[in-house]
């Protein structure tokens, strides 16, 4: 008799399965000819008050799977991929590779809950609806790191990314070899009496080579507190970010501008409420940040505040509100810019309540600017105002 040697069997699925997905698109007109059908803003992160005022076209889909390996380990791979344009309808769409790894947790020499990454991929997001901005999303390139580590009351992580740069100096395309290192502290609980509550802490140290220009660095330190009151007859959370970046850093803690001989010193304060109180939903922020471009004279600074309304009208249809102002004083020293901008949205969504998608909505918004505003827009004509009608689908899965 011949007894066959055991054969290795690959792993065998988990059957853990994971999927997202976000789409936005539709169709809008503009009161003025040739002027731009969204994305009125002054030009600094976190001022582009979102509904109404897309003016684009974009999807996204992450999906991703685990598979238990023996002895507790688990390997997680993730794929993520999006299309973008410009414009709100899909004529031209550009593909973005978003993320692409891999993970490996329950590892022998690791807690459990720690897990070791590597490839491409969006490290600890943070994100804002209402002015569709990433205040914490070190941008993404090649890394590998580690998160889940138990440090003090809190779970550490320590990512390191490399990234090759495009910039153009006087004419000339010049390749950046960048490189950083990131260090996560997060779930540091910090409550208060009838709320839940917790601190996060990452900085970032970003290092960059430009041929014969020499070494160009940068580093970026965030603070981010959040409180939560879940009652059974509402739910408010308060958010509230403190950042600075220094050289070639940026303020999400990502890597910053490599342009010009010298970077960019910044800091950032924003503060933001949402809640949900039976039919009425709302989020709201006041943000301001300062900030001066090295060798540069003045100053390019800015604020904004606004916020959304939304009200339940029927368990399939819901009003929403928005207004927003903005103000910027740029680097140049030229004329300070104002904009606000007014929507009205009446709603079918297959959810109730401010976060309630898949929303189709029909809207009406006014933007409204100054003199100095309206030409750094180049609206035709020197128009200070517009008036944009449109229908828009948001879904998200």
């Amino acid at each position: 008799m011949i007894l066959a040697a055991p054969v290795a069997r690959a792993a065998e699925p988990a059957g853990e399965w994971e999927f997202g997905a976000y789409l936005r698109t539709g169709a809008a007109r503009a009161s003025v000819e040739g002027a731009r059908r969204g994305g009125y803003s002054l030009g600094l992160p976190g001022q582009k008050f979102r509904l109404g005022n897309e003016g684009d076209f974009y999807g996204e889909a992450r999906v991703g799977r685990s598979f238990e390996l023996g002895s507790g380990v688990k390997l997680r791979a993730v794929w993520g991929g999006a299309l973008y344009d410009p414009t709100p309808t899909p004529d031209h769409p550009r593909y973005t590779l978003k993320q692409a790894f891999a993970e490996l947790q329950g590892l022998p020499a690791l807690p459990p809950q720690a897990a070791i990454w590597f490839g491409r991929r969006a490290w600890h997001r943070e994100h804002l609806h209402i002015v569709d901005t990433d205040y914490l999303l070190p941008d993404t390139g090649q890394g590998v790191g580690i998160h889940g580590l138990p440090v003090g009351s809190g779970l550490l992580g320590v990512a390191y990314f490399a990234k090759s740069i495009e910039t153009l100096e006087q004419g000339v395309q010049r390749d950046v070899n960048a490189s950083r290192l990131s260090v996560d502290w997060s779930a540091v609980p910090m409550g208060s009496q009838g709320a839940q509550g917790d601190l996060r802490v990452q900085g970032s140290l970003v290092r960059g080579r430009a041929g014969a220009t020499g070494e160009r660095h940068g580093h970026s330190l965030s603070l981010r507190h959040r409180s939560s009151a879940d009652m059974e007859s509402y739910r408010l959370r308060h958010l509230t970010w403190l950042q600075f970046a220094s050289g070639r850093s940026a303020l999400d803690n990502g890597f910053g501008s490599f342009a010009g001989e010298g970077g960019r010193t910044a800091r950032r304060l924003v503060h933001a409420v949402e809640g949900q109180f039976g039919a009425w939903g709302g989020q709201a922020l006041v943000g301001v940040e300062r900030g001066r471009n090295e060798g540069a004279a003045h100053r390019d600074d800015g604020w904004v505040a606004g916020g959304r309304l939304s009200w339940d009208v029927a368990p399939r249809a819901k009003l929403l509100f928005e207004a927003g102002f903005n103000e910027r004083r740029t680097g140049d020293g030229g004329p300070v810019q104002h904009l606000s901008k007014f929507t009205f949205a009446p709603a079918l969504a297959g959810k109730p309540g401010i976060h309630g998608r898949p929303e189709l909505r029909l809207f009406v918004t006014h933007v409204r600017m100054n003199g100095a505003a309206s030409s750094a827009l180049a609206m035709p004509g020197g128009a200070r105002s517009v008036t944009l009608v449109g229908l828009q689908l948001e879904t998200w899965l």
